[in-house]
C-alpha cells in the first residue's frame, strides 16, 4: 500500500516542481498572439446569441438591444429638437474620446512591455483586441441596415433614418464611434475595477455616446445598440483571455 502512495506523492511533487514559464515582454509575440486569436474570437462572437440561455441574468444583456429597438420610434423625433446641422464641437468631442481611448491602450500595452508589468500589458493588450473584434460586426451590420444618417436625404421626405437605404460601411446603425469605445472602456473598466477607474471610463464611454447624437451624427438608437455591442464584445474577450491579477 505504501508504495503506491509514495509514487503518488512523488509524482505530484514532480508535477509541482515544474516550472511556470515566464511571460513572453514581446510586441511582435503579442500581436501574433492577438492575430491567431482571432478566428476564434470572432465565431464566439458571431454564435454567442446561440447560447445566450447560458448566461446568468440574461436579461441584463438584452436590455440595452430592447431600449435601443424602443428609440428607433421616436428616433426622427429626438432629432428635430436638436439645432440643425451636424458635426461641429460634438463631433470633435467624440473623436477625441475615442482615439483617446484607443491611445490609451496603446500606451498601457507599450508601458507593460517596457516595464515588464503583466496587468498593464493585458489591459492594452485586450483593449486592443475588443477593438479589433469590432471592426467586423460593425460592418456587417451597417452594411445589412443600411440605415441613412441625420443629415442624409432629399426632398421634402428626406429619407434620414430609413433603414435599407444606404448599404455602406459607413451606415448609421449601428454607431461605430459607441460601439469601439465601450469595447475598450469596458476592458478598462474589468482590469481595473476600483469605482473611480469605472466611472472615469464609462463616462467617457457615454459622453462619446451622447456627443454622436447631439453632434446629429447618429440617432439615440444607433449609439445604444452599438455601444451595447461593443460592451458584449470586450466581456468576451475579457473572459476568454484574461490572466493577469486585476488591479484596484
Amino acid at each position: 500500500m505504501c508504495c503506491p502512495l509514495y509514487a503518488q506523492q512523488q509524482e505530484q511533487q514532480t508535477s509541482d516542481d515544474k516550472p511556470v514559464p515566464e511571460p513572453i515582454f514581446s510586441l511582435s509575440h503579442d500581436t501574433l498572439e492577438v492575430v491567431k486569436s482571432f478566428p476564434h474570437d470572432q465565431w464566439s462572437i458571431y454564435t454567442a446569441p446561440l447560447h445566450m440561455n447560458r448566461q446568468p441574468k440574461v436579461w441584463r444583456y438584452l436590455v440595452p438591444f430592447g431600449v435601443g429597438a424602443a428609440l428607433i420610434a421616436a428616433d426622427k423625433q429626438t432629432l428635430a429638437n436638436l439645432p440643425g446641422g451636424h458635426g461641429g464641437r460634438s463631433a470633435t468631442i467624440a473623436n477625441i474620446g475615442l482615439d483617446g481611448t484607443a491611445a490609451a491602450a496603446v500606451g498601457f500595452w507599450m508601458v507593460g512591455l517596457a516595464t515588464h508589468s503583466e496587468h498593464k500589458r493585458e489591459t492594452g493588450m485586450l483593449a486592443a483586441a475588443s477593438l479589433l473584434n469590432s471592426v467586423i460586426p460593425h460592418t456587417v451590420l451597417s452594411l445589412a441596415f443600411g440605415r441613412r444618417r441625420p443629415y442624409q436625404g432629399f426632398g421634402e421626405e428626406r429619407g434620414e433614418g430609413d433603414f435599407l437605404a444606404r448599404h455602406s460601411a459607413s451606415a448609421s446603425f449601428p454607431s461605430g464611434h459607441s460601439m469601439y469605445t465601450w469595447a475598450m472602456a469596458s476592458t478598462f473598466a474589468d482590469e481595473y475595477r476600483s469605482v473611480p477607474s469605472k466611472i472615469f471610463w464609462y463616462s467617457v464611454a457615454t459622453t462619446v455616446t451622447v456627443s454622436r447624437v447631439t453632434g446629429r451624427e447618429h440617432f439615440p438608437s444607433d449609439v445604444v445598440v452599438g455601444g451595447a455591442i461593443g460592451y458584449l464584445i470586450a466581456k468576451r474577450i475579457y473572459h476568454a483571455h484574461h490572466h493577469a491579477v486585476s488591479g484596484q
